[in-house]
């Protein structure tokens, strides 16, 4: 499949599934969803946000303000709205209109700049060095090898001869994620489409460019529970129960979120000289 191609059936997926996303929330005020909704925002937003900007924090040197950064696949950019408020400068792109228009919400909830732009991501409209960090989150497990190499190769061009381009995906050794994939997919109830887990990108970044410098961790042990969320969609009160156990749960044992599991964080950069 071209990438052109596969950019529009992914298009079409994600406006999907965006869609549903919003659907199922609903009205949040008096809800499940609103009480569900205040909990995440008196921890400072869900587990996997508060863990995601930790890390994009840490790698852009413990502190934001002023840094630019492009999302490149940006979905409802939950993560960005947490940098943006403590100064970063938020670039937002994706192929969805469906997650633009969420994003648009979300930074205009909070009364902050994101700039939101749509499109592909083999082809992105802007210019070589153009960003401090590129990074993701879930984008590049829904892709194949060669299409992974396109959007690393793409995410390497606009990204600043001493930034950093940061992707986080699901981990292949993360086996109670895949354990609860492989159920939802055996019952119907996996909506998200083509998802493959990764056990490293560092082949895909040696074929793009040789002289780049990699490095690879996972966090994320408690994270992976998210996945049976699932199993139960379709049964609101249920899926409410256990949206708030697994936020709860996580924030009470959230050093065990240090530990491998959910995510692998790939790290590239241009070797020094």
């Amino acid at each position: 499949m071209s990438s052109s191609k596969h950019a529009d059936k992914v298009a079409d997926n994600w406006d999907r599934e965006w869609k549903r996303e919003q659907k199922e929330k609903g009205p949040s005020e008096g809800t499940a969803a609103g009480l569900l909704s205040r909990l995440k925002g008196l921890v400072g937003g869900s587990a996997l946000t508060r863990k995601c900007s930790s890390i994009l924090r840490n790698e852009s040197g413990g502190d934001v303000k002023g840094v630019r950064l492009l999302e490149a696949g940006c979905g409802t950019s939950n993560i960005a709205v947490v940098l943006a408020g403590e100064g970063a400068h938020c670039c937002q792109f994706d192929i969805s209109w469906a997650a633009l228009e969420i994003s648009k919400e979300v930074f205009d909830k909070r009364a902050l700049e994101g700039r939101l732009t749509q499109g592909d991501l083999f082809k992105m409209p802007f210019k070589d060095k153009s960003f401090d960090i590129v990074w993701n989150v879930g984008v590049l497990e829904h892709l194949t090898e060669d299409l992974q190499d396109l959007a690393l190769k793409e995410m390497i061009r606009v990204c600043k001869d001493s930034g950093k381009v940061v992707t986080l995906n699901p981990y292949a050794r993360g086996y109670i994620y895949r354990m609860g994939k492989w159920l939802a997919e055996r019952f119907g109830r996996w909506s998200i489409g083509y998802e493959v887990p990764i056990y490293t990108l560092r082949p895909n970044v040696e074929r793009v460019d040789k002289r780049l410098a990699v490095e690879e961790y996972s966090f994320g042990f408690l994270l992976q529970l998210l996945v049976f969320k699932h199993l139960i969609r379709g049964f609101k009160p249920l899926l409410y129960a256990y949206a708030a156990f697994y936020e709860m749960i996580n924030l009470v044992l959230s050093p065990l979120n240090r530990l491998p599991g959910f995510l692998l964080v790939t790290v590239v950069r241009r070797k020094a000289g």
